[in-house]
């Protein structure tokens, strides 16, 4: 097994790990597994002319494209990012894309927004949601998450109360859907004596018509083999979500991505996968 036992009988228990700061980078390193994240401005207007020549596809207003999210284990040679522009290649750029939410929603975007969506296709031919099944880079080919019916993310051992030895939240990028709403790319990821867990979100919201989340989640514990990758959709009406704001709290909720995603129905596609490591 590449991993090291969590304690030994008659150990003392160690001291928390030290946390690397240097701007940008933050870093952490337990049982050979290290987590960093990036966190830097904005691309340059060149920068931006470069990367939309590269992915065929106009930028979101705030594209972080220097931001990442990366997990190593050098004894392995595994190695996971998230950044933005890998997340972007995954958006679909034909032009069917770009009335897809208008054509499935039709009478609510006609009651939201009237004729824009005519005007929306001409502007942006492509899928304008910047909605993506984006779920992560595996930069070695050594390494392929396969799809699993047996194995789960152990949810409940995730609810135990443990030190966060690390914590960190990294937004990738964001755009206002030319003011008919918002869609956010960010990643988060947490580290504790006993494993990470790292939630990567795509949360979507037109204003009207409809909300959506993409979530990719990665979990690791320490003591077993296995690194698993877990994958959901979910989408309601913007109607249906609203009518669940409770009395008390201000409709902004809406923009809270938090708490969309604790009144979003069921998934409407899912998947585990599992990559299982040996040494």
């Amino acid at each position: 097994m590449f991993h090291t036992p969590l304690k030994r009988p008659g150990s003392q228990p160690s001291a928390a790990p030290l946390v690397v700061e240097k701007p940008p980078l933050r870093s952490i390193e337990i049982h050979g597994w290290k987590i960093t994240t990036c966190k830097r401005p904005i691309l340059n207007s060149e920068e931006i002319q470069r990367a939309e020549a590269e992915l065929e596809l106009p930028m979101p207003e705030m594209i972080f494209g220097h931001n990442a999210l990366t997990v190593e284990h050098a004894a392995s040679g595994f190695q996971l990012a998230f950044n933005a522009l890998d997340a972007l290649r995954c958006v679909d750029k034909s032009k069917e894309a770009a009335t897809r939410v208008q054509v499935a929603y039709a009478d609510d975007w006609s009651k939201a927004h009237g004729t824009e969506a005519e005007d929306l296709q001409s502007i942006k031919p492509y899928d304008w949601t910047y909605s993506t099944d984006y779920r992560g880079t595996v930069t070695s080919e050594a390494f392929k998450f396969a799809p699993s019916t047996t194995h789960r993310i152990d949810y409940e051992r995730l609810k135990q109360r443990e030190p966060i030895h690390f914590f960190d939240q990294v937004v990738l990028f964001e755009d206002e859907l030319a003011d008919n709403g918002t869609a956010m790319l960010d990643v988060k990821v947490a580290m504790m004596p006993s494993g990470f867990f790292i939630l990567q979100r795509f949360f979507m919201r037109v204003d009207g018509v409809l909300l959506r989340m993409h979530e990719t989640r990665i979990y690791h514990a320490f003591d077993e083999a296995t690194i698993l990758r877990e994958y959901t959709v979910r989408e309601d009406r913007y109607a249906v979500v609203a009518a669940k704001i409770p009395q008390w709290k201000d409709p902004s909720a809406l923009t809270d991505a938090d708490w969309v995603s604790t009144v979003l129905p069921p998934p409407l596609e899912g998947e585990v996968e599992v990559i299982t490591m040996m040494m």
